[in-house]
This record gives structure tokens, sequence and C-alpha cells, in this order.
């Protein structure tokens, strides 16, 4: 059976890249999107099975976007294809039921091959980050929430959710970036977690994010 798939990035020479991926391919590629409005006349005119997404995309809102497409394509599975393992991203993409989550230095035959894997329902991630959210998300008991943070704990926080590193989150909270580092110690242990990708992932399932 024929695997149609719509790309939807907005830069045009990862379009081509995976147009000149897919050519010689068992994946019929019906279309490849720049924007959210163009993905959206496509999904209305084509109806594909695989939506190839880049989350992470400037000129528009990929987790805004992904959200409207679950509520009007929830029988199209998606796969986000980026740049890199943002936890906000990554932890959105699994709370908005995305298949898999993949970084654009996968080899092609690789990328091939999981489109297939998720067309069929078989197969697992190759992306430890993404399995590891998968596998938090399904824990009924990581919602709880050990001991209260503190208000700067909360701000630290949203900052690990959007990505920050030690030192960007210092400079926007015009501390020092030991402080942040004892900070983010204590947030570890009241939440019971080990690494900044759990704790965003608990933040996102608590409505701090």
């Amino acid at each position: 059976m024929e695997i149609r798939l719509l790309h939807v990035d907005d830069r045009d020479i990862t379009r081509a890249g995976i147009r000149s991926l897919l050519a010689d391919s068992v994946l019929h590629l019906i279309g490849s999107a720049a924007s959210a409005e163009e993905a959206f006349r496509f999904m209305t005119d084509r109806h594909p099975d695989i939506l190839l997404l880049n989350i992470q995309a400037a000129s528009f809102d990929g987790v805004d976007f992904l959200r409207k497409f679950r509520r009007q394509f929830p029988g199209t599975k998606v796969i986000v294809l980026t740049s890199a393992n943002d936890p906000y991203h990554i932890c959105q993409a699994a709370e908005l039921g995305v298949k898999d989550y993949v970084l654009e230095n996968i080899a092609a035959m690789d990328l091939v091959l999981l489109i297939q894997n998720v067309y069929y329902g078989t197969g697992t991630s190759s992306n430890p980050a993404w399995n590891q959210v998968l596998k938090m998300q399904a824990d009924p008991q990581f919602q709880e929430q050990r001991q209260k943070l503190t208000h700067r704990e909360e701000q630290v926080l949203r900052c690990i959710v959007q990505g920050k590193s030690n030192k960007e989150i210092a400079v926007h909270l015009n501390v020092s970036a030991e402080t942040v580092k004892e900070h983010i110690q204590h947030i570890f242990r009241k939440l019971g977690v080990h690494a900044r990708t759990e704790a965003a992932v608990w933040a996102i399932r608590n409505g701090m994010a």
C-alpha cells in the first residue's frame, strides 16, 4: 500500500532535501508546505497518511499548529523532524500524540524505515530523549508533586521548559549561574527527577508551560 506523506517546514533548503531524499523511495510525497495555511490546504485537498513536521519552524508556532491539526485531522499520524531535542517542543509533541520525534541528521534510509514503521504501527524510536519522555508520560505517579516549589524555583523551571541554559537563566533572572545551579538541584530533589527533560515534562503536565 502506498504511504502518502506531507512535509511541513518553512526552510526552502530542507523541503528540497526531503523531496530529493524521497524521490526514489517507496513513499509518496503528496505535498511540501512552507506555512501552516498551506499545510491545512494540502490536508483538506489531498488527505495524506503521515505528516512530517518541523515543530521548531521560525515563521509559525509549531505547537499551536500541531494542536489545531490534531483537532481537525485526528486520524493522521504525525512525525516531528527537527533540528534539536528542545525540552519544550519534545514534551508538547508527546502530549499532543506525535508518533515519533527525530533529528534531521537521521540517515535517509533510516527515515524511510521510520515513516513505514509509524504507518504500520511497528518498531520503536531511535531517539533516547523521546523514549524517555514517553516513558515518563505513561507513569501515573510521575505527576505527583513531592514538595512545593518556591516562586523562584517555578521561574527557573519555566526557563528550563523554554530550553534556556543555566547562563541564560541567570541573565534572565538577574542572578548568578551558581544560584541557578542550586535552584535546579532543589527542583530535581522536590520533583524526584534527575534530568532537565524530566523536569520539563513534569512542568508541562502540571500546567506550568
